[in-house]
Parts: structure tokens; sequence; C-alpha cells
């Protein structure tokens, strides 16, 4: 099954018009790769689908059949736990279930 991996890597470091702690929900580029590589073992084909602006077109030219997501939401506080990337697509693939 092809495996969309939805995710956002911490930065190496924030930028002063953010809030210390405006990345602590994202994820190391390490834990994105243990889960990539654990789906894999699994037998998946695993596709990387950074969160983001370009998510939507590597969602588009990856097609999985299915995301995992573990992408944080962008903007806030008030903005985590609501990123829903899948949702956000159009097309063919719109309905990709996510997990």
């Amino acid at each position: 099954m092809r495996v969309g991996l939805a995710f956002n890597v911490k930065p190496a470091d924030t930028p002063d018009h953010l809030p210390e702690d405006a990345f602590e929900e994202y994820d190391s580029e390490a834990t994105v790769a243990h889960i990539e590589n654990a789906l894999s073992r699994l037998g998946h084909d695993v596709r990387r689908l950074p969160a983001g602006r370009a998510f939507v077109d590597a969602v588009r030219s990856e097609a999985p059949d299915i995301v995992f997501n573990i992408a944080e939401g962008e903007g806030g506080r008030a903005a985590r736990r609501t990123s829903r990337p899948s949702s956000k697509c159009s097309g063919s693939r719109s309905s990709v279930p996510t997990l």
C-alpha cells in the first residue's frame, strides 16, 4: 500500500518574531525517519508529505492510498492538533483517508 506520511519537522532555530515554543509539537527528522522505516518494514511504500504550502501538490504527485498524519496545525496554539491535510486536497484523491 502506498502510505503518505504527513509531518512537520522542527526547524533548527526559532525565528526571533515567534514564541520560543512555536514548534514544540513538531517532530525531529529522526522521529519522522523512524516512523517511515517502521511503515516500510511492514511492507508499505512510504511517501513523505511535508506539511505546509507544498502539501497539496505532494499529495497529488505521490497519490497515496492512505495518509499517516503526524502533522500539526500552523499558526500558534489555537491551530495545534487541527491540521487535517488530506481534507485540503481536491481532485481524484480528495478522499484519501488519514490515520
